[in-house]
């Protein structure tokens, strides 16, 4: 990705790039992660955000969100609650809050 784009840049502009640099946040900040690893020569700088190192751990989290809210029917938030919740939240905010919802 890194060669192709320096070479779209260069095509285009006439010349490489000054700087590279690489942000990613969240899921993106694994493979930034990544690229400092494997690569550390690509940019003159990289922002990992929040990254999601650890996969099994977050995957098994996720799992366990499911399962915890899929367990039964009972376990689901029936669609019918969802304006009673809101009201209470609304309720529950001051005049700051209730701007910007």
């Amino acid at each position: 990705m890194t060669d192709a784009a320096n070479l779209i840049l260069r095509d285009y502009y006439g010349r490489f790039a000054d700087y590279a640099y690489f942000i990613g946040c969240s899921t993106g900040g694994h493979p930034a992660l990544s690229q400092a690893q494997r690569y550390p020569g690509d940019y003159d700088g990289i922002v990992a955000g929040d990254p999601g190192n650890d996969r099994i751990r977050l995957n098994v989290g996720f799992l366990w969100s499911w399962l915890a809210l899929n367990q039964s029917a009972a376990a689901q938030l029936p669609a019918s609650k969802v304006p009673m919740i809101h009201r209470a939240v609304m309720a529950a905010c001051d005049s700051v809050d209730r701007r910007t919802a």
